[in-house]
């Protein structure tokens, strides 16, 4: 009796060993194809600026709001059940750089309410997209062993602007409807309910990035992004 009391107890604190872990790696997966998906859109809106005059996809065409559902989309709460032809993963459809209806918008780290959407990333929609110094830089561009490139300042507004997230902030815009004619605020998520796709743990994590913004307890939230000179970076929110 004593023995399988010992046997169960030594489970138990295997089992509480290996938990944190397991659970950390898989955290870890989930980051890495997340950071993959927007490098994947990030190539296909390089594609799609090739053939727009070097310009990424201007708000006049994305639909003026930053998150939107997966293009073919509705609301089940709208009768006349309008599809969504807008968004950044519609234009890339359209023009066949990316499907728009594909794995690749789906963050694996987003909650089950974002996937339903069939997109949890959120998109650029400022109206410097339409400057030609906010694009791309003058190819090719050289960069260190861990692709970074070498000479920033030639980047300028490029490096510092955001072009794909990871959405936590809002709900999506009604489909096909421009935001130009939409209240934003009535879409934002409370903050009560927000929640951050990716939870990293200062003990394990410490060579990321903003990791001295880990909170007391050591762990602390962020979402991935991807810039338009196409470096993705974790960005620590508290």
């Amino acid at each position: 009796m004593i023995e399988v009391l010992v046997t169960v107890a030594l489970i138990g604190l295997l089992v509480a060993l290996l938990f944190p872990g397991i659970r950390h790696a898989r955290q870890k997966a989930k980051r890495t194809v997340c950071s993959s998906d927007l490098r994947q859109i990030h190539t296909a809106s390089v594609a799609y600026a090739h053939d727009n005059e070097d310009l990424f996809p201007h708000p006049n065409v994305t639909g003026d709001f930053e998150y939107r559902r997966a293009p073919g989309e509705f609301d089940p709460a709208d009768p006349k059940r309008t599809r969504e032809t807008l968004g950044l993963a519609a234009v890339l459809d359209r023009t066949r750089n990316l499907p728009g209806r594909n794995e690749v918008w789906i963050c694996p780290a987003a909650t089950v309410q974002m996937q339903a959407f069939k997109n949890t990333y959120g998109f650029q929609t400022s109206p410097k997209l339409g400057q030609r110094t906010t694009y791309l830089p003058p190819r090719p561009i050289k960069r260190d062993e861990r692709g970074n490139p070498i000479n920033r300042s030639l980047l300028a507004n490029a490096w510092n602007t955001v072009w794909v997230w990871d959405n936590y902030k809002f709900y999506p815009a009604p489909p096909g409807l421009s935001g130009a004619v939409i209240k934003t605020s009535d879409y934002e998520i409370p903050p009560e309910l927000v929640t951050y796709p990716h939870a990293l743990n200062y003990a394990v994590d410490t060579t990321l990035w903003g990791a001295w913004y880990g909170s007391a307890s050591g762990v602390f939230t962020a979402v991935n992004r991807v810039y338009i000179d196409g470096h993705v970076s974790l960005q620590a929110l508290n």
